[in-house]
């Protein structure tokens, strides 16, 4: 009895031994997927080196264009401004408030609005780019949503500036509160982040620009192009070899973005439609496009296996990569050429979405979104590098 006791035992902890084995080998095997051995040795650039790179970021700080104009010459909107005095007697500094009136919309979005939002400060306030970068610290597609529709605050771009302005006062008082968010840019919200308005106003939602939804592999796949069908079939698992694309032997990897991303959304609504896509595991879901373009560029593990997508614009603005290339979908390229005349596909719009407020079309928020389609915000959308809504070739 005692041997067979020990004997189970034994066995139990083998049992164990190889769980935590596994468990191991598949962190590592993430890890190496997301490019972490390479980090590990990795040198982050100094603030001089990072400005130099511009305008490869993540984060839409892009700065204006050799060619870049001032469109707008008569703007109704400005930043606070106020004047400071010294009480000796306390100590204390005594703020009187300037030109306090400001309606400038506070903004969140998508990742790929950034830069947008970013020309829309320097042309409406005059702003550098330096300032400007204070109106682009954006929350992602869903929890953008779940401020605008549950009314999440958010700290004040005008405070912000405001505050950088007097920061040698200490005016914490000043920042010290937040606003509702006004206006939405960026992917149509999906179904389930219509859901979350609590408020019971209805929003409305206009588009305001177009970009191509893109397929991305690493440039060493030769794969050069397939059809919405091929797509559907890799990412519904009836594909599951280049192979069968007239690419290498090698088991496709296909990459998803997290639910209710900009870019999840996009995939369901534009390409999969009323098709199932299959449930990814764990390393095949991604909770950023910056991840989904590091796992397709990986040169030392899956990356020539793999398939993602995203936007254009995004991997040609805010996050470049040299290994990794785009499909073309149905023989045709996502050029602003094809996009604008119809022969690429796949076209998404970014929309702009406001709470109706019961104000009609006069509410700031909504007066803004009008000016973005009016010739003039229009004009300030194709200077920031989008394809706006009435492009022709």
């Amino acid at each position: 009895m005692k041997k067979e006791r020990k004997t189970q035992q034994h066995i139990w902890k083998i049992i164990a031994i190889a769980l935590v084995a596994l468990q191991l080998i598949e962190v590592l095997y993430v890890g190496i997927s997301l490019g972490y051995p390479q980090r590990w040795f990795y040198r982050y650039p100094t603030a001089e080196e990072a400005q130099q790179t511009l305008p490869v970021s993540e984060f839409g700080i892009l700065p204006k264009p050799e060619d870049w104009r001032q469109i707008v010459q008569d703007s109704p909107y400005h930043l606070p401004s106020a004047t400071a005095t010294y009480d000796e007697s306390n100590g204390e500094w005594w703020v009187k408030i300037v030109n306090m009136s400001y309606d400038y919309p506070v903004i969140d979005g998508s990742t790929v609005m950034m830069p947008l939002a970013m020309e829309f400060a320097r042309q409406l306030l005059g702003v550098n780019d330096n300032e400007a970068g204070q109106f682009i610290d954006f929350s992602g597609t869903h929890k953008a949503y779940e401020n605008l529709f549950q009314c999440g605050v958010r700290p004040s771009h005008a405070q912000t500036v405001f505050m950088q302005e007097l920061h040698e006062w200490q005016l914490n008082c000043v920042g010290a509160y937040g606003t509702v968010v006004d206006l939405v840019l960026g992917v149509a919200p999906s179904q389930e982040e219509l859901a979350l308005n609590e408020t019971l106003i209805e929003p409305i939602i206009k588009p305001i620009c177009k970009d191509a939804f893109v397929f991305i592999i690493h440039r060493d796949n030769p794969v050069e192009s397939l059809t919405v069908e091929q797509v559907r079939g890799i990412y519904e698992g009836r594909i599951k070899n280049w192979k069968e694309l007239g690419g290498p032997d090698l088991a496709i990897e296909p990459y998803q973005r997290n639910e209710n991303s900009g870019s999840q959304t996009g995939m369901k609504e534009l390409v999969m439609q009323d098709r199932r896509m299959i449930k990814p595991i764990r390393r095949l879901r991604l909770e950023s496009m910056s991840s989904m373009v590091d796992v397709v560029a990986a040169e030392y593990t899956n990356g020539p296996a793999a398939i993602g997508y995203t936007y254009r614009y995004y991997i040609e603005n805010q996050y470049q990569n040299e290994n990794i290339k785009m499909l073309r979908i149905e023989g045709a390229a996502p050029t602003d050429e094809n996009v604008i005349s119809g022969a690429y596909p796949l076209v998404t719009e970014y929309v702009g979405v406001v709470r109706e407020a019961g104000h009609e079309n006069q509410a700031p928020p909504m007066v803004f979104l009008d000016w973005i389609l009016s010739e003039e915000g229009q004009a300030c959308v194709k200077q920031a590098g989008y394809i706006p809504l009435e492009a022709t070739p």
